[in-house]
């Protein structure tokens, strides 16, 4: 993820979510539930403040268009400023037993 989270880089979703090599603006509306969109956001600017891990249960939109749920972590990596420059993580799918 970028910095500020506006773009997602190399999405490899294993069948949970499409795959791209291509760079994503738009991957909150289309991957995140939409009632978890707000939740989301809420949660990265709280770990963009805080420079501190990013991590959250939420329901995405699988790759076939059902629903599915994940749990997301991702960290900052730090410039020589100690600014955020960008953010590497994971996604792995939740299966409701």
């Amino acid at each position: 993820m970028s910095a500020d989270w506006r773009v997602m880089w190399h999405p490899e979703g294993k069948a949970l979510i499409p795959d791209t090599s291509e760079p994503s603006h738009t991957w909150l509306n289309q991957y995140i539930h939409p009632d978890d969109r707000q939740s989301v956001m809420e949660r990265i600017d709280r770990a963009i403040r805080n420079k501190s891990v990013f991590e959250l249960e939420q329901r995405v939109v699988r790759a076939d268009g059902s629903p599915g749920r994940v749990f997301s972590r991702a960290i900052p990596v730090f410039d020589e400023h100690g600014e955020i420059a960008e953010w590497i993580g994971t996604a792995t799918e939740v299966k409701s037993t």
